[in-house]
């Protein structure tokens, strides 16, 4: 697998904030030119975020970043999987 061929970024969704400064957490799927966005299905405080990861070591900073990691690797298993499964 080519890890240049696949991408995947997460963002806040600022417009979407709660009164707590939350906001829900989107990724982008890019593979090759095409690409897919979807919700994390998680809200990250906006005072934590900074390019595409919550900053610092506290425990929710943590918690986030450990959610980022196992569904960035989610994507890569799933999209190497699926190259296995189209070439035999």
């Amino acid at each position: 697998m080519n890890h240049e061929d696949i991408k995947v970024a997460f963002y806040l969704k600022r417009n979407e904030s709660d009164s707590a400064g939350r906001c829900p957490v989107m990724g982008r799927l890019t593979v090759g030119g095409s690409e897919c966005v979807f919700s994390a299905k998680m809200l990250a405080p906006r005072s934590l975020w900074v390019s595409g990861r919550a900053k610092g070591k506290s425990a929710e900073a943590v918690k986030i970043n450990r959610r980022l990691d196992e569904l960035r690797a989610s994507a890569l298993e799933i999209y190497a999987s699926s190259l296995l499964f189209a070439n035999g």
